[in-house]
């Protein structure tokens, strides 16, 4: 998994993330502390990207991807940020030699990776409550477990138009009830098969990403845009003959809003500085206490109320009103934590000069890998933290950044960062003062050690002199 935190105000944004990456097979998985989530999208603008979630797009690995797409684009700009996003999403479209076959793998895979997540969040649940895996009462904590997501799913828009669906369903329904029978036909419940069909057809069909999606996370500042834009991508390969990738959400600053916060995958730590409460704390929170409401509501009634009044009706018309007051509740809460936490936060960001936007992003994501640090959860947020700053004037800027060499002895890697742009039309004499800033140490060491001694003492005479 991932940390990542966009910080953002009318001058510049700030994008930070960590280094770990979990690489899971049989019965194991393992953590790295060395891959790389953040990169330019350009060499020349002010465009950044972030890659979270799944490493790879159809086996091909998300940083090859992005550094090819880097080096077609050249010197080449779009008027915004939203036209960054389209024209990525148009690349992958046409990236890689994707056969049929491979289309298909990658759609039983998604299926897998539903029906994987459900059956493994079950057997937690499951084990926590002493339940026999496979008893009637297992099968009916899954059958909650799968509905309630299908809630969740259908709350999305549709990917596919309802007149494309047919065409899916013919041609690839068959693989899909294979991979159902696969994980649900022992458990000898055609109900229960019944609503995995109906999960999986909402989970395909819908803008809702799987378990092994990748999210995308594409900022910065378009041609003729003066105040940053994020847009954030979930792509989940090909599931079908089509490739499902949407946008997920897109945040402007503008004169209305003048400074914004956001977390990309694991971001509960984020979430408890912006909103004072936990995510999982509040949600269970608001779970148990409206079960307690309605529990208590109907001892009342059963306590005290008449025949009449116990009828079925009454009983929903209460179950109803639980849910209605609980929903005021939730509205009430938000309110309070937008007024007391979130928007004194926002406002202070919307005031911070481009240095402590990096810090805060910095903090918020070294934060979260804290947590999982001193928890008893796999260490899945951790490794060296890259910061970048992007802003209008001066463009994509690192503040902090690993590499998996030492810049010292690969020259040649600084000379080489803009070839690809100076076969473009960019002037050459800004090539050589560019590159002069880049690699003027290294080259200097590497190609004439006289030369540099020569500077060193002219360095410390003139020192002498202002001294």
């Amino acid at each position: 998994m991932t940390a990542e935190v966009v910080v953002m105000n009318k001058s510049a944004i700030a994008l930070a993330a960590d280094s770990k990456v979990t690489v899971s097979g049989a019965r194991m998985s393992k953590t790295y502390d060395t891959v790389n989530k953040l990169f330019t999208l350009s060499k020349v603008h002010p465009v950044g990207i972030m890659i979270y979630g799944s490493a790879d797009f159809m086996s091909f690995p998300w940083e090859t991807i992005i550094k090819l797409y880097r080096k077609q684009k050249r010197g080449e700009n779009e008027e915004r940020v939203a036209d960054w996003a389209t024209d990525f999403s148009k690349f992958l479209k046409s990236f890689g030699n994707v056969s049929a076959k491979d289309k298909i793998e990658n759609t039983t895979e998604f299926v897998r990776s539903w029906y994987s997540s459900i059956l493994d969040e079950a057997d937690d649940i499951a084990i926590s409550r002493a339940i026999s895996i496979g008893s009637d009462e297992y099968i009916k904590l899954l059958k909650n477990i799968i509905s309630e997501k299908i809630v969740f799913v259908t709350d999305k828009d549709l990917w596919l138009p309802e007149k494309r669906m047919k065409g899916f369903v013919d041609n690839y329904g068959s693989k899909v009830d294979e991979t159902t029978k696969d994980y649900f036909e022992d458990f000898n419940d055609g109900e229960l098969t019944k609503l995995a069909d109906q999960f999986i057809s909402c989970a395909i069909f819908y803008k809702y990403p799987s378990p092994t999606s990748s999210g995308i996370v594409i900022a910065g500042f378009g041609e003729n845009e003066l105040f940053p834009t994020v847009v954030s991508l979930e792509c989940d390969g090909y599931v079908g003959s089509e490739l499902k990738l949407y946008v997920e959400s897109v945040v402007d600053i503008s004169r209305n809003m003048p400074g914004a916060m956001r977390a990309f995958a694991q971001g509960e730590m984020v979430q408890r500085f912006m909103t004072g409460l936990d995510p999982a704390f509040g949600t269970a929170l608001m779970t148990a206490f409206g079960e307690l409401l309605e529990k208590n509501c109907l001892e009342v009634l059963e306590r005290y109320g008449t025949k009449a009044n116990k009828a079925a009706k009454n009983i929903r018309a209460i179950e109803d009103a639980v849910v209605a007051s609980m929903n005021d509740l939730v509205g009430n809460v938000h309110k309070y934590t937008s007024r007391v936490y979130s928007d004194p936060i926002v406002q202070m960001v919307s005031l911070l000069p481009k240095d402590e936007l990096a810090n805060l992003a910095e903090s918020l994501v070294a934060l979260t890998s804290l947590k999982r640090r001193v928890s008893s959860e796999i260490e899945t947020v951790g490794g060296a933290i890259d910061v970048a700053i992007i802003s209008k004037s001066d463009g994509f800027i690192w503040i902090k950044r690993k590499y998996s060499f030492s810049e010292d002895l690969n020259p040649q890697f600084n000379l080489n960062y803009l070839n690809d742009i100076l076969k473009g039309n960019i002037n050459e004499a800004s090539k050589s003062k560019a590159m002069r800033r880049r690699t003027s140490g290294n080259v200097s060491a590497a190609g004439n050690p006289k030369k540099v001694k020569a500077k060193v003492a002219a360095k410390g005479k003139s020192n002498a002199r202002r001294v």
